[in-house]
């Protein structure tokens, strides 16, 4: 396949990904950045700086041939337009191009990461049910151009993605996706943050933020749960494990708000929450970076204050991940885990029966 930008053609193997082809052109120029010159040219096919690593369509591709304008490109390739017509010559067949579909999965993932954290609701939770549903009916479900082109997205969410190698989000609405209840989730096995294309668009940019913010730690969740379901690490263990890796989720979720606030941003009630929390915990955060006093506050409160005394919310994060591991565990194996606990012997064989 060929890509001709200006007064240059370059020919490139492989996947049609920005991300392919700046690799290939900057081996062939010297001194270009591959990172900058892929958002780049993400930029120019998509929109979207982020979108690196996706496949460009087919028809996109005129005779074999990409053809982009020269200009975003003038300074990372010394480009100079001269105005004359522009011609490339296809030097060889282009290979067939690989366009990935996306996949969607009802695997169950991991012990869900809620967005509830310390009572400081998010953006969902800044105003009235009513005025959320009037506000949202208004102005008709948010679709990706919308979202990609508001200004939150741009300065906060666009460079957090490019930092995700494979991460995407999708709209949908609970009428296709249950699993849609608390307004976002992050599927790990597909890489993918789901979002209610019919919540208003200030509760979508927050819920991605911090739902991007959990896939950020994906690898550390699934690594702990691996850890568990081999047995090599208690239920307690996995329970402060997990609700530690959280911790890291709200803490990146607080730093891009305060960073929003202090560029001058209006920030809603949940985010507000959460940057007083922090600071009301810890005064000394801001300035010193140390979370020490943030963790021992979060890891004792209960997860949620808004929960009623039986809802497993109520219980401090630790307590709560091991309540809900136990919960999916099978009899086989929650037997041999009491078992464990109380030596061999012990339990009656009607436990035992019950048990498995």
């Amino acid at each position: 396949m060929q890509i001709s930008i200006g007064s240059k053609q370059y020919t490139f193997i492989g996947e049609a990904t920005p991300a392919n082809i700046a690799q290939q052109i900057a081996a062939q120029e010297s001194g270009t950045n591959p990172e900058k010159l892929s958002q780049k040219l993400s930029e120019a096919v998509f929109g979207a700086a982020y979108r690196k690593n996706d496949v460009i369509d087919a028809r996109r591709f005129e005779d074999g041939i990409l053809n982009l304008e020269s200009r975003p490109f003038e300074r990372l390739l010394g480009l100079v337009e001269s105005g004359a017509s522009k011609s490339a010559v296809r030097l060889v067949p282009p290979p067939p191009v690989v366009i990935q579909a996306k996949t969607k999965t009802n695997l169950v993932p991991p012990p869900a990461v809620p967005s509830d954290i310390l009572g400081a609701t998010l953006l969902a939770e800044t105003k009235t049910p009513e005025s959320k549903t009037s506000e949202a009916k208004a102005q008709g479900p948010i679709n990706k151009a919308a979202l990609e082109a508001h200004p939150v997205f741009q300065h906060s969410i666009a460079p957090l993605l490019t930092t995700l190698k494979f991460t995407t989000f999708e709209l949908t609405t609970p009428a296709r996706d249950d699993k849609l209840e608390t307004g976002a989730y992050f599927n790990p096995k597909s890489n993918c943050v789901v979002l209610n294309q019919k919540e208003p668009v200030e509760t979508i940019l927050d819920n991605l933020i911090f739902e991007l913010c959990n896939a950020k730690f994906k690898s550390e969740f699934e690594s702990i749960a691996s850890a568990f379901d081999e047995g090599r690490i208690s239920i307690s263990d996995y329970g402060n494990a997990y609700a530690a890796t959280e911790f890291k989720t709200q803490m990146a979720y607080t730093a891009i708000v305060r960073e929003l606030k202090d560029q001058g941003f209006q920030l809603p009630q949940g985010a507000e929450k959460a940057i007083a929390w922090a600071h009301e915990t810890d005064p000394s955060y801001v300035h010193t970076g140390d979370t020490s006093k943030l963790l021992t506050s979060f890891m004792s409160l209960p997860h949620s204050n808004q929960a009623t005394p039986r809802d497993v919310a109520s219980l401090p994060s630790p307590e709560m991940y091991a309540f809900q591991a136990l919960e999916k565990m099978g009899g086989q194996k929650l037997f041999n885990l009491i078992e464990a606990k109380v030596g061999k012997g012990v339990l009656s064989a009607a436990f035992s029966g019950w048990a498995r």
